[in-house]
């Protein structure tokens, strides 16, 4: 039996997020040389990639609440060294994407689901860090996302300072992850606008319409305009 044949949830997740096929996704065909439909080109990954994933079985669905705000001046920086993040997209619906990530030396695939609000189901599971290298590197320019995380505590909550790189540089965004849509939280004084809700700043937007587009459109009068 194929290795991923014996992780119902994983599979059906993630080729929930290609029903169109490879052609319609973008993927490449199998090694058949034919299209491939979503479980076809699934099932024709590296064999050692699904064979090394750890632990399918034992990590648990994780519900996601978080809060994204753009950061203002430089009181965050200094509280935590930044890890270089590299990652991309294999798949996207309306609803759901998956992500292959590079964060310092660990590789992960992630299983994100909208909710309700700003709730998301996560799946994640790590993989060999040559085997995400291998896919990110697969991956085109416009599928990738590069930045710096800084994680540190605050005000009673942990927090995520992102300075993006590439066609994304100059847009730093904090995020804080919480127990529920409601739940009270002190606002660090380097926090600015909140953008939770506004797609544009999900990462795997940016890799499709990137930071700089917008500040180049809005400079030449074509774009929303206002302050980002």
């Amino acid at each position: 039996m194929h290795p991923l044949r014996s992780q119902p949830a994983f599979f059906r997740h993630v080729t929930a997020a290609v029903p169109g096929g490879a052609s319609e996704a973008g993927l490449p065909e199998t090694s058949s040389g034919r299209a491939a439909g979503a479980e076809d080109y699934l099932l024709d990954f590296p064999f050692a990639l699904w064979k090394n994933v750890k632990n399918f079985t034992e990590i648990p669905m994780h519900q996601e609440i978080e809060r994204k705000f753009l950061v203002k001046g430089n009181g965050w920086r200094g509280k935590a060294p930044g890890i270089l993040y590299r990652q991309g997209y294999l798949a996207r619906t309306a609803d759901r994407v998956v992500r292959v990530r590079v964060a310092g030396d660990r590789g992960t695939i992630t299983i994100k689901i909208k909710k309700d609000g700003l709730r998301r189901d996560e799946f994640e599971y790590g993989i060999p860090l040559g085997d995400a290298m291998g896919l990110l590197d697969a991956l085109s320019p416009g599928e990738l996302i590069e930045k710096r995380r800084h994680t540190f505590e605050e005000l009673g909550h942990t927090w995520e300072v992102d300075e993006f790189l590439g066609a994304n540089e100059g847009l730093v965004v904090a995020e804080v992850e919480l127990g529920s849509e409601d739940e009270d939280i002190a606002l660090p004084e380097w926090t600015g606008e909140e953008v939770s809700r506004l797609s544009r700043y999900l990462n795997v937007e940016l890799c499709a319409n990137p930071y700089k587009a917008w500040r180049k459109d809005e400079s030449a009068g074509c774009g929303q305009g206002g302050k980002r």
